[in-house]
C-alpha cells in the first residue's frame, strides 16, 4: 500500500450525551494534545517554539540524571539552593556574601578589601628582671572564616626598633602569648652603650575564627643581669579588612 493512502489526520473523541470533544488528535505527523499528565517521562530531544508560560509551580527539585552532591551533574532546589559544576554569567551577579575556596583573578577590584591603621605609634622604656620575659601589648586584630597576613610596615625605619643595656635580650613578636615571629637579639657592649638593635617589621598571620587575638612583643632576658631597654613600635598596620578589624591595645 502506498504511504499516500494513510490518513494524514487522527481524531480521538471523547465525552458523551452530545459534548464531544477532542482531547487528542495526529495532523500531519504532529502530535497535539489538549491537556495532559505525565507521571514520569524521558524526552530524548525537546523544541518548545513560542511558549507563554504564564505561572510554573514545581513541588522537588530539578536535577540532571548524573547529579551527584560535589561530584557532578546539576541539581536547583526547591528553596532555591542550586548546584553546578561551571557557569558562565555574562551580566552583574548580586551577592550578598560569598566563598572562594581556589583563586580569584580580575581585571579590577573596588571596595573595602584592606583594613588599614595608619601612623601606629607605642614606644616603652623600662628594665626586665634576670631571666624573665614581659610581654608588651602592641594591637588586636579580629579573626575571619580563613586565615589573614597582618603586616606592621615602618615607613623610614622598620617597624620595631628595640634597643638594650648593659647585656642582651632576645625579642619576638607573639599572637596570644605564643611566639609566632623572632625578630632576634639586641644588647651591648662592655662600656654599656648600645652597639647592636633591633629593627624588623612585622609579618604574621592570624589563624581562622571567631573574636580577635593580641599581638604584643616579648622581651626575654638571656643572661644573668637586669636589662634596660628601649623600644619604639611605629608604622603602618595593613590587613585583610573584616568590620574594622585592627584595634589598638
Amino acid at each position: 500500500m502506498d504511504k499516500s493512502e494513510f490518513p494524514k489526520r487522527s481524531i480521538l473523541l471523547s465525552g458523551q450525551n452530545g459534548k464531544k470533544f477532542s482531547p487528542f488528535a495526529v495532523k500531519n505527523n504532529q502530535v497535539f494534545i489538549r491537556e495532559g499528565f505525565i507521571q514520569d517521562a524521558t524526552i530524548g530531544s525537546a523544541q518548545i517554539k513560542e511558549a507563554a508560560i504564564t505561572n510554573t509551580k514545581i513541588g522537588g527539585p530539578l536535577q540532571s540524571t548524573n547529579w551527584a552532591a560535589g561530584r557532578s551533574g546539576w541539581k536547583i532546589e526547591k528553596a532555591g539552593h542550586a548546584e553546578f559544576n561551571d557557569a558562565t554569567f555574562r551580566g552583574t551577579i548580586y551577592a550578598t556574601d560569598g566563598w572562594f575556596k581556589g583563586t580569584v583573578s580580575a581585571d579590577k577590584i573596588e571596595g573595602d578589601i584592606l583594613d588599614m591603621s595608619p601612623n601606629f605609634f607605642k614606644t616603652k622604656k623600662g628594665s626586665i628582671p634576670d631571666s624573665q620575659s614581659v610581654i608588651f601589648p602592641l594591637f588586636y586584630i579580629k579573626k575571619t572564616a580563613s586565615p589573614r597576613r597582618v603586616l606592621l610596615l615602618g615607613r623610614k625605619e622598620k617597624g620595631i626598633a628595640l634597643s638594650v643595656s648593659p647585656d642582651w635580650v632576645r625579642a619576638t613578636i607573639t599572637r596570644d602569648g605564643m611566639d609566632v615571629q623572632y625578630l632576634g637579639k639586641a644588647g651591648a657592649g662592655l662600656l654599656g652603650e648600645y652597639v647592636n638593635a633591633v629593627n624588623e617589621d612585622i609579618d604574621i598571620t592570624i589563624p581562622a575564627g571567631e573574636g580577635e587575638v593580641l599581638i604584643g612583643l616579648r622581651l626575654q632576658s638571656t643572661r644573668g643581669k637586669l636589662r634596660m631597654f628601649n623600644w619604639t613600635a611605629s608604622g603602618d598596620i595593613y590587613t585583610m579588612k573584616n568590620a574594622a578589624s585592627i584595634k589598638i591595645a
